[in-house]
């Protein structure tokens, strides 16, 4: 028999038993067919929802938070929207959704420099380590088997296989549009009447959201935005909210009052520790905007939130252009390090942790188009849409609202895994759709595209069609072209004064410690990443 120390902080977790098995199930969770599962990791296979599980299996209950059992199974599903952490310590495994509660209980004050400098450049730990020493978490799609010794699986992999034929694009077009509906009926379903909350951005996948919503003649719905007065991606939010007859609210950030209200207490220094969980950068473009929705009473504290994360990334968006042409697994790696391992470059990347990376990627030297692109797009998903952009929805927790990610609903993944790459590329198969469907409901001929790209989108189009034209039959040369591309278009993105990062630092006592870094090239998430380990270093002195 196996014991387990098992501590949620979340009070809304839900246990069941059968047949002498125990299962705690934080989050929601459907059956996606009635047949028998032959086991643990089958019927994992079986669920689509976001949730984390914990099953016990011939279990023993000690006291309140320890149990033993025979075998000792626990998961979190495949966009690890509800982390766990967990640690083994005197043969048994200590697990909770919360790392400060694991680091108080063992008694864990020490920080990995490794995971530190990998925090620094990337704003994330990736693989199964935390920043502490001792205490791990489980990736996207994993689970873990502990019978005296710890096994992890993956029961789920983002991956891709290329269809040996081709559909028309209007039938590919019409099944995604059936999937679309699948996955707003099951989210309408979830919702249950109540109302739901659309953080509206100038995007395509909030917006898709909304029209498929409002096509689905859902009317409890409210849509906001936030930041600058009359800044671009407020100006495309409130036009799509029109068109579609939707509420729309705005909450202004250009005031010194909410930086003092911020800084002048403890709560976003609460909420960084929660949301960060040792693991990533904490999402505080959102707070002050949910804070003050839910203080004036604007949306209902029932309320489902639901965000557009992150149908680009599924549709193809961050497939990099020259990963299309035959190449060696080394292109993946130097293509990761250039694009995420760069929030900091007063720092190095050092022999371990390039080693670490090499055992995240494929051994095969030789890869052609489909498994390069395959293998990025595993890093990318497991790495950073898993604990960087799906990881934002720890404010809507924070807050104790509920929410719901359409996009990572298991229909619409599989449909997009068995979709030709040449129709991912650039994501232009989805953007047409998103157009079309969008312009069909709020009857509108508009072309409204990205608010992102409008005030860039003439110097990209025009890079990115000279490169394409002039050196399509060129892979060589289109290498190292393309590097030089994402340089400007980095350059072109560096400042967003509409971040709420980048306005806290600006405005604030911390003004000097924003623009001593900001001098150094250090990005605004690089400085965010400085400030966390600064908060959690003086936490840790404080214990």
């Amino acid at each position: 028999m196996s014991k387990i120390i098992l501590h949620f902080e979340n009070i809304n977790v839900h246990n069941f038993t059968k047949d002498n098995t125990l299962c705690f199930v934080n989050g929601k969770y459907y059956e996606r067919s009635k047949r028998e599962s032959s086991g643990f990791e089958e019927w994992l296979r079986n669920l689509n929802g976001f949730y984390s599980i914990v099953l016990l299996d011939s279990f023993k209950r000690l006291n309140d938070e320890c149990f033993e059992a025979e075998n000792i199974y626990i998961a979190v599903d495949r966009i690890r929207s509800k982390p766990l952490f967990y640690s083994e310590y005197e043969n048994k495994l200590y697990v909770s959704d919360s790392v400060e509660w694991l680091r108080k209980k063992l008694k864990i004050n020490h920080i990995s420099q490794l995971s530190k400098d990998e925090f620094l450049l990337t704003g994330f730990v990736t693989g199964n380590d935390s920043l502490f020493e001792g205490i791990k978490q489980l990736q996207a799609g994993q689970y873990l088997l502990f019978n005296e010794n710890i096994n992890i699986y993956n029961y789920y992999l983002y991956e891709h296989s290329e269809p040996k034929v081709i559909d028309d694009n209007d039938l590919l077009t019409n099944e995604l549009d059936k999937v679309c509906d699948i996955i707003i009926k099951r989210a309408i379903e979830y919702s249950n009447n109540r109302q739901i909350v659309i953080p509206l951005s100038g995007g395509y996948d909030s917006r898709l959201i909304a029209t498929k919503l409002k096509q689905h003649n859902y009317t409890n719905i409210v849509t906001f935005t936030y930041g600058l007065p009359n800044n671009n991606e407020s100006n495309f939010s409130k036009q799509v909210a029109k068109s579609l007859g939707l509420k729309w609210l705005f909450v202004e950030y250009n005031s010194e009052s909410f930086v003092k209200e911020l800084l002048s207490s403890d709560l976003l220094n609460s909420y960084e520790l929660f949301a960060s969980n040792a693991v990533s950068i904490p999402h505080i473009q959102d707070f002050y905007s949910i804070k003050k929705l839910l203080e004036n009473k604007l949306i209902d504290s029932n309320a489902v939130i639901m965000p557009g994360h992150s149908a680009d990334f599924v549709a193809g968006s961050h497939i990099p252009l020259e990963l299309y042409q035959n190449n060696h697994r080394k292109e993946v790696i130097d293509y990761i390090i250039e694009n995420h391992y760069l929030l900091n470059p007063t720092l190095k990347l050092t022999n371990d942790l390039y080693d670490k990376l090499l055992l995240q990627i494929s051994k095969n030297n030789s890869l052609n188009n489909i498994e390069i692109a395959n293998e990025f797009e595993k890093w990318d998903w497991q790495e950073r849409q898993a604990k960087f952009i799906a990881n934002s929805v720890r404010v809507y927790d924070y807050f104790k609202l509920d929410w719901w990610m359409p996009f990572w609903d298991v229909d619409f993944l599989e449909f997009w895994q068995k979709i030709p790459f040449i129709l991912r590329k650039d994501h232009e198969f989805y953007v047409d759709y998103v157009k079309k469907i969008y312009n069909k409901v709020s009857h509108s001929e508009i072309n409204l595209g990205n608010a992102n790209d409008k005030d860039k989108f003439f110097i990209k189009t025009f890079l990115r069609n000279t490169i394409n034209n002039i050196f399509k039959n060129k892979p060589e040369c289109l290498k190292i072209i393309e590097k030089i591309k994402n340089k400007v278009f980095k350059a072109l993105n560096k400042v967003n004064k509409n971040d709420l990062t980048y306005i806290l630092f600006i405005k604030s006592e911390f003004r000097d410690f924003y623009i001593k870094n900001y001098k150094k090239n250090i990005s605004i998430n690089g400085i965010l990443a400085l400030y966390y380990i600064n908060l959690l270093e003086r936490t840790l002195n404080n214990d």
